[in-house]
C-alpha cells in the first residue's frame, strides 16, 4: 500500500492540533493540551482507485531541534503550514536552494520537481505574503535580502500594532518592560 506523509507546521498556538483533530474526529475538540508531536494515519483513496495510507504528523510548533527536523522532514509529500488569522504575524515567503533549481541530476535522483520564480510569486500573492524572495545559501545569493525583509516586516508589524512603541522605548529605555506594548512575531 502506498504511503503519503504530511507534516503540519506552524507557530505554537496556531491551531494545528485543533485543525487536525477536528478533521480526524469530525467534531471540534475544544481546549487542547500543548502538542508534544503526534502521528495519525488515515486511509485515503488515491486517484487510481487504490487505497493509500496518509500519515499526518502534528508538530509542537517548536520544531527547531535538528533531531526532530531529521525525524519529521525526510520523505514528506506535503507540508501544511498553519498560522492563526488572529495573530497578525507578517508572512515572508522564501524559496531556498535556488542553486538546485536547474540541477537536473539532483532533481531526478530525488524525484523532485523544481518550482519556478513565477509559481513562487503566485503563491505569495495567494497567501497575501508581505514579500516573496529567493535565495541560495550555497551560492550566497539573496541571503541578506531575506533577513532585511524580516527586519522590515518586524518594524512594519510593530509600528502598525502600536505606533507608540518607539517613543516609549526612547523614554523608558530599551530593556524596560512596557505594559500594552505588542510584540512582533517571526515565523
Amino acid at each position: 500500500m502506498r504511503l503519503f506523509k504530511c507534516v503540519i507546521l506552524g507557530h505554537t498556538q496556531a491551531g494545528k492540533s485543533s485543525l487536525l483533530r477536528t478533521y480526524i474526529n469530525k467534531t471540534f475538540c475544544g481546549n487542547l493540551d500543548a502538542t508534544t508531536n503526534e502521528l495519525y494515519t488515515i486511509q485515503i483513496q488515491a486517484p487510481n482507485g487504490y487505497m493509500a495510507d496518509l500519515q499526518l504528523w502534528d508538530t509542537s510548533g517548536l520544531v527547531t531541534n535538528d533531531y526532530i527536523s531529521r525525524l519529521y522532514f525526510p520523505n514528506t509529500d506535503v507540508f501544511l503550514i498553519c498560522y492563526s488569522a488572529a495573530d497578525g504575524a507578517a508572512i515572508v515567503l522564501v524559496a531556498t536552494k535556488t542553486d538546485l533549481r536547474d540541477d537536473v541530476a539532483h532533481l531526478k535522483k530525488w524525484n523532485l520537481k523544481a518550482i519556478n520564480y513565477e509559481a513562487g510569486q503566485q503563491l505569495a500573492a495567494e497567501i497575501k505574503a508581505l514579500k516573496y524572495l529567493e535565495c541560495s545559501a550555497l551560492e550566497e545569493v539573496g541571503v541578506s535580502a531575506v533577513f532585511d525583509a524580516v527586519e522590515a516586516a518586524c518594524v512594519k508589524n510593530c509600528m502598525s500594532s502600536n505606533s507608540m512603541d518607539y517613543e516609549n522605548e526612547e523614554k523608558h529605555g530599551e530593556n524596560e518592560k512596557l505594559e500594552g506594548v505588542n510584540k512582533c512575531s517571526i515565523m
